[in-house]
C-alpha cells in the first residue's frame, strides 16, 4: 500500500508535467507559427517599399526629364520671340525703306519733269 500512494502522486505529477510541456510545446509551435508570420509580413513590406522606392526614382527620372523639356521649350520661346522682333524690325525697316523709294520715285518724277520743262524753255 505504500508503494500505492507514492506512485498515484508520482503518477498525477508526471502527468501534470506531461499536460504542462504539452502546453507549453503547443505555445511555442504558436510563437514559431507567429515568428514565422510576421517574417513573412516584414519581407511582404520590405518589397513593397523596395518597389515604392523604385517608382519614387522613375517618377524623379520623369520630373527631370519634364523639367528640361521646359527649360528646352521656354528657350524655344526666347529664340522665337527674339525671330519675331527681328522680323517687326526687318519689316519696319522694308517699310522705311519703301517711303524713301516712294519719295525717291516721286523726286526723280518731279526732277524729270522740271527737266523736260527746262528743255522745252531753252
Amino acid at each position: 500500500m505504500i508503494h500505492k500512494r507514492i506512485t498515484v502522486p508520482f503518477r498525477e505529477k508526471s502527468k501534470i508535467m506531461a499536460d504542462m510541456l504539452s502546453s507549453t510545446i503547443t505555445r511555442l509551435q504558436e510563437s514559431s507559427d507567429e515568428e514565422c508570420s510576421l517574417r513573412s509580413l516584414v519581407n511582404s513590406i520590405r518589397i513593397e517599399l523596395e518597389d515604392m522606392r523604385r517608382e519614387q526614382i522613375e517618377e524623379g527620372k520623369k520630373v527631370k526629364a519634364l523639367k528640361e523639356e521646359s527649360l528646352k521649350l521656354e528657350e524655344m520661346k526666347l529664340e522665337a520671340v527674339g525671330a519675331r522682333n527681328e522680323a517687326e524690325e526687318m519689316n519696319s525697316k522694308i517699310e522705311s525703306l519703301k517711303q524713301e523709294t516712294d519719295s525717291a520715285m516721286i523726286a526723280a518724277e518731279e526732277a524729270e519733269k522740271r527737266l523736260e520743262f527746262v528743255i522745252r524753255e531753252v
